[in-house]
């Protein structure tokens, strides 16, 4: 797929999707944290992540110290988990990028506030995530 199709463009930024595979995609519809009510976005802010009711946060440009590709930390499946300031926010283990935030902005999952340090996202296209971020 090429970029046009994997990433849309609203009127405040890029619009990235994650990436599920077919049966997260599935059972993550039914959960209603699916593709239809889930997406990251760049702006010239930062970055704003939602995934359904589960977890949302919204980074300001300046916590963002660094982001690469990345492998899926050991331990962590799909969906939204973390523990002691990382987080993983993920549909599948492909197309995984982490952030390194400083300082670590507040965020919510399941209506708890979170201050993800280290931030794993799984995406369609990581490489223009990262290529966007660094021109933002």
């Amino acid at each position: 797929m090429d970029a046009a199709v994997q990433a849309g463009t609203t009127s405040t930024g890029k619009q990235y999707r994650f990436s599920y595979t077919s049966f997260t995609k599935k059972l993550f519809t039914l959960l209603g944290i699916g593709p239809e009510r889930s997406s990251v976005e760049v702006n010239r802010d930062g970055v704003r992540i939602r995934m359904g009711w589960s977890f949302s946060l919204d980074i300001p440009r300046s916590s963002i110290k660094s982001v690469m590709r990345a492998g899926k930390p050991f331990g962590y499946g799909a969906g939204v988990h973390g523990w002691r300031g990382r987080w993983v926010v993920n549909g599948s283990n492909n197309g995984i990028v982490r952030l390194v935030l400083d300082p670590p902005p507040t965020g919510r999952t399941l209506f708890i506030p979170v201050k993800p340090r280290e931030l794993f996202l799984s995406l369609e296209d990581p490489a223009g995530f990262i290529a966007l971020l660094g021109r933002v």
